[in-house]
């Protein structure tokens, strides 16, 4: 069996920077993080002649060709194995703005490259992650949680206008606790799909020069981020991100609705400096930086949370002791 899992991440500034709309013409830039909540990817031969491919369905097929799942049929295709059982779980929704679909494709990958004798460093696997989302099956998304779930720990991501990504890790071992102890994650009680939000984003990076302006600000502040992160200064990260937030409502009309604005200003007059929903900001996680006591105000109004650690590492294989049979 082998078995695989990759970080989800927590993004904190400059997303969007990193949709090809943009970067290709200014260059983008991102500061994330990876937390200890993951998916997990599992295989093993299977003593029958068929595949079996469990996720969120159940599916059974002689050829993957067959393969209705697209990041699986596709990933399969370049790294054929025998007929296999294949399992995939999360500690965390789809949906929900940590990452969670470029995990998935990270940690299959990773996987079944593993089962094929392949080795795949981090940045290979970022790239060929990249590539199969976004060239391969179209999806309107950028490259940042590509990189920073298969990096992981504190990085500022660069996307240059020729497609390459370079990364800037920063040391993360104070800067988790600090994260950890000062920002929490509430749940909006929505998940959905990103895909319709950022296409229409890609569409007005690409035709309003407001949309871009406001988005080159949000760039603009990826360094401040990182210098208030590096300070411990809890209450001008929130300013930050609060200035993000406001900001990332103008670049989609998508982004934000009722009751995600009625939870965010309900956070706010319990005292959180400041925050942002997560990923492309129409559900899932909002974040908010506050002050030591804030956790326990969450816990008394009784509002649900995601406990989360700062993890270190990016995708990696956790078990590997596969024995291939011939086909």
């Amino acid at each position: 069996m082998i078995i695989s899992r990759a970080p989800f991440r927590i993004s904190l500034m400059g997303g969007g920077s990193d949709l090809p709309a943009y970067y290709e013409r200014f260059s983008g830039k991102t500061l994330s993080f990876t937390i200890n909540k993951f998916v997990y990817v599992a295989t093993n031969q299977s003593f029958h002649q068929r595949y079996r491919f469990v996720y969120s369905r159940v599916e059974e097929v002689t050829s993957l060709d067959q393969v209705v799942h697209p990041l699986i049929r596709e990933i399969a295709r370049d790294y054929p194995v025998p007929f296999i059982d294949f399992a995939s779980f999360a500690d965390v929704p789809a949906g929900t703005g940590l990452g969670s679909s470029s995990a998935f494709a990270a940690a299959t990958a990773l996987n079944l490259a593993s089962y094929s004798g392949v080795s795949i460093a981090a940045d290979d696997l970022a790239d060929y992650s990249c590539r199969i989302e976004i060239d391969r099956l179209g999806e309107p998304i950028g490259k940042q949680d590509q990189y920073a779930v298969c990096l992981g720990g504190y990085n500022t991501l660069h996307f240059n206008r020729d497609g390459s990504v370079c990364s800037d890790r920063h040391s993360g071992v104070r800067v988790g606790r600090f994260l950890e102890r000062h920002l929490s994650l509430v749940f909006t009680g929505i998940t959905r799909r990103a895909n319709s939000t950022l296409a229409e984003q890609t569409r007005n990076l690409r035709d309003d020069q407001a949309v871009v302006d406001c988005q080159r600000e949000i760039v603009e502040m990826v360094g401040a981020m990182h210098e208030a992160v590096a300070m411990r200064d809890a209450k001008e990260c929130g300013r930050l991100l609060h200035h993000n937030w406001e900001l990332k409502k103008r670049l989609s009309s998508n982004v934000g609705e009722q009751s995600i604005d009625e939870l965010y200003q309900k956070l706010l007059s319990m005292g959180a400096y400041g925050g942002k929903v997560l990923g492309a900001g129409n559900g899932g996680f909002v974040a908010v930086f506050h002050d030591d006591n804030f956790k326990e105000r969450l816990k008394e109004v009784g509002l649900p949370t995601l406990e989360y650690r700062f993890w270190p590492d990016g995708a990696e294989v956790v078990e590997n002791d596969a024995v291939l049979l011939p086909r």
